[in-house]
């Protein structure tokens, strides 16, 4: 709610919206536990009066204290835009109280491991990270960081990432062997506050996330999906159930919970998962997530900054100062449309490109190439220009392990898309991912279309 109330906020300024996000914030200073200089949520449901107690599962997955953190990014955000001294205090303290309050330890260590429930430990994280670029406190900003390196060892290359890490009483979790949308959206997230404080190796992996499992985890109206709903008028829709139009309704909502290669499997008893999961199954969280991941990505696919335009990620997309057309994973090409004069445009190269093989044309004109770390520079760069980076886009398979499941699968890569996946342990896939031989063409299928440009863009 406060992220979403924010967001309100930033596009329309309204003092409305402001009275809210200050009453939110009193409120939760009312609620939490308040020492010297940290606070932090003994519980994760607020009753009007009271705090829901934790049940002995909750407590024993180590869940006291582990939503403290979800408030920090937007708290941080609001400061950002109105300098709210309370919003900024707030999030001070609920971050020292992760870092150092009386259940520290049981949100995650100072290495940056934990194990129980991984959103909130992501999405804290995010909050950090994101807390110290604004005040320049390292201990936020690697605090974060440990974080999401420490989980990153238990995801995939391709996005996947755990809904839940560790054992408990000898077994491992249920949720260690599906991927929930929330988690994938707080590793985008913080792969760009990452890259945007300087590890720029973490451009390459938002766009991992984001073109495969992200992209993957969408529900829309394939025969894959359609075949498994199962609508009818003979049962009277509620206010907490319809069975009418099911899968139109949906469209375009995440599948909150897959695995690498299926989003709905049934597996044997012995593998532990949860009986929700062997559907589809697309909880409320992570419909919301999924589209703030594809917002998050497509903000910052270009940014301004003071020495220029930088284009981050080989997407497509508009802005007032530039195109960019991206043609992955077909060719490894990207045009760029100048639409106002700059004094330099950055264009980031994939990773996985050597120097040497990138080629920059700029009016039709083959020239020579300035490098800037991982981004080709073009200097004084006018309206009306037409800027081409090539490069090879090579197919590669190779083997990726999902960490978190202990399980290896072949893979089918072109560039930063993964485009088949196969594994070796039996299983009945009932709907398959990585369906993707359309995209296995060198010749980028172009059509006519018109960008969207939004009247007013907020940033995250």
């Amino acid at each position: 709610v406060l992220t979403a109330l924010v967001d309100w906020y930033l596009l329309t300024g309204e003092d409305t919206i402001t009275e809210r996000i200050e009453n939110m914030i009193q409120a939760f200073n009312r609620i939490s536990v308040q020492k010297e200089d940290y606070c932090y949520f003994p519980a994760n449901e607020w009753l009007g009066d009271r705090w829901q107690p934790l049940s002995e599962q909750e407590d024993l997955e180590n869940w006291r204290g582990a939503y403290s953190g979800q408030p920090i990014e937007p708290l941080v955000r609001y400061y950002e835009a109105t300098k709210s001294r309370g919003a900024l205090e707030l999030a001070k303290r609920l971050a020292n109280g992760l870092l150092w309050g009386e259940h520290c330890e049981r949100v995650f260590n100072q290495d940056g491991s934990f194990w129980g429930h991984v959103h909130t430990r992501t999405s804290s994280a995010a909050g950090l990270v994101r807390l110290g670029l604004l005040t320049g406190n390292e201990d936020y900003l690697y605090a974060g960081k440990r974080v999401y390196d420490f989980t990153k060892t238990w995801s995939s290359n391709f996005g996947f990432v755990p809904e839940g890490l560790g054992q408990l009483n000898g077994r491992p979790l249920k949720t260690n062997g599906v991927c929930e949308v929330c988690c994938i959206t707080d590793m985008i997230n913080l792969q760009i506050l990452l890259a945007e404080a300087g590890y720029e190796e973490h451009w390459d992996e938002a766009e991992c996330y984001l073109r495969n499992h992200l992209i993957e985890t969408q529900f829309t109206l394939s025969p894959k999906y359609t075949r498994l709903i199962k609508n009818t008028t003979k049962i009277q829709d509620t206010s907490a159930t319809t069975y009418t139009d099911v899968a139109n309704r949906v469209a375009g909502g995440f599948i909150g919970r897959t695995y690498p290669d299926t989003a709905a499997v049934d597996f044997p008893k012995d593998r532990g998962i949860p009986d929700a999961v062997k559907s589809l199954c697309m909880g409320g969280c992570c419909v919301a997530a999924g589209v703030r991941a594809l917002f998050l990505t497509w903000n910052h696919i270009v940014t301004k900054k003071e020495n220029g335009v930088f284009v981050n990620l080989s997407l497509s997309r508009d802005t007032k100062w530039m195109e960019v057309i991206s043609y992955h994973p077909y060719e490894g090409k990207l045009r760029i449309i100048i639409h106002e004069d700059q004094p330099a445009v950055y264009l980031r190269v994939p990773r996985w490109v050597t120097h040497n093989e990138v080629e920059l044309i700029i009016g039709g004109k083959k020239e020579e190439v300035h490098w800037h770390g991982n981004y080709v520079v073009c200097k004084d760069v006018v309206k009306g220009q037409e800027i081409s980076l090539l490069y090879p886009l090579r197919e590669q398979e190779r083997v990726e392990t999902v960490p978190s499941e202990k399980k290896e699968y072949s893979v089918l890569w072109r560039g930063n898309t993964m485009v088949k996946i196969y594994s070796k342990e039996e299983h009945r896939i009932v709907a398959p991912l990585y369906q993707r031989d359309q995209l296995r063409v060198n010749k980028a299928p172009l059509s006519e279309a018109h960008p969207y440009f939004p009247e007013k863009e907020i940033q995250w």
